[in-house]
């Protein structure tokens, strides 16, 4: 059984025991449980778009599903200390957005609207998820790969703060309160001054590889315009924009990698009702701003060293990178 134990040397959370996770047998249509005709080898969905039909049956073009193996799952929460270490059942939620009815069919091959109807269906598992006070984080996950099979994304409702995020949180608390800006807000500005490391942009979103990548080829989409709640920052108009450039995004990644494996990885402010006390986060609407961050899965001779030490290394400078995935034909 799953469990989360949080490392007393970093104060980190690391889920344990997680067993086969997700291994889904979908080789093919006839066998895949997401593809339409196959509902009942599913655990009843969650919610659905669809065109015609009934839950469970034949019709959706979204649909969301209990995760068949899941790490998560709804119960009542529970924190005990084992010695001197500190451990929670594996309350939370895991769910599988499944993008599509069609088997084989990669994200990047999405139309527009349906790539925006896929934000949708985050914003309301977001906004449902955050009703119960027990879960702490929503983080949505995405991975593509050749063996992936039918394109999905998993929704995972944490307990607790995941350390990437926990971190980013500190500094932009950290910030805030030394300036009364949001940092995200003073990077987009900063990135804007020589335009080096952006990718794409339309009115509402820009993409750009960090300053300091934790990768290769990391590329960061966020809106230019100050939000720290993904679902309450969608809107007809948002959506479009931020489908457009995700796709964009990923058509170039697979125009410079030929097919590689990718995935992203979509942060938004933890949830309020989840807090602490009182006084925890008091400035976060103010200080954080939400983000998708995409990673090619590139290993360099380097990832041993990163997996040691925790010190990112990448092959080329983020403004060389850039110019590559910028320069990429994609039309």
């Amino acid at each position: 059984m799953p469990e989360l134990r949080r490392d007393i040397l970093t104060g980190d959370w690391r889920i344990v025991d997680t067993g086969s996770f997700e291994k889904l047998p979908d080789e093919n249509p006839e066998t895949c449980p997401l593809c339409p005709g196959n509902e009942h080898l599913t655990d009843s969905e969650i919610m659905s778009f669809r065109l015609n039909g009934l839950a469970d049956e034949p019709g959706w073009f979204i649909r969301v599903v209990p995760s068949k193996n899941p790490i998560l799952q709804f119960s009542q929460v529970e924190r005990k200390g084992v010695g001197m270490y500190d451990q929670i059942n594996n309350k939370g939620a895991n769910e599988i957005v499944v993008v599509t009815p069609e088997h084989g069919k990669r994200m990047s091959e999405l139309p527009p609207h349906q790539m925006a109807d896929v934000l949708w269906a985050y914003q309301k598992r977001i906004i449902d998820l955050k009703r119960d006070s027990a879960i702490k984080e929503i983080l949505i996950y995405h991975l593509e790969n050749s063996s992936t099979g039918h394109s999905r994304s998993h929704i995972f409702g944490l307990p607790v703060i995941d350390p990437n995020l926990g971190k980013i949180l500190t500094e932009s608390r950290r910030h805030y309160a030394s300036k009364e800006r949001c940092l995200t807000c003073d990077i987009v500005r900063e990135e804007n001054k020589t335009a080096e490391r952006i990718i794409y942009e339309n009115e509402n979103f820009i993409a750009f590889l960090p300053y300091a990548p934790s990768k290769n080829y990391s590329v960061i989409i966020t809106p230019k315009k100050h939000s720290a709640f993904f679902e309450n920052f969608i809107s007809p108009q948002n959506a479009s924009d931020l489908a457009g450039i995700i796709l964009d995004i990923l058509k170039r990644y697979e125009v410079v990698f030929n097919h590689f494996p990718w995935s992203f990885v979509l942060y938004t402010a933890p949830n309020m009702a989840g807090r602490s006390s009182e006084h925890q986060w008091l400035t976060l609407a103010d200080d954080f701003h939400w983000f998708i961050e995409f990673l090619p899965s590139i290993d360099s001779p380097m990832s041993n060293f990163h997996r040691l030490t925790g010190i990112c290394t990448t092959v080329e400078t983020p403004e060389e990178q850039a110019k590559i995935l910028r320069e990429a034909k994609i039309y």
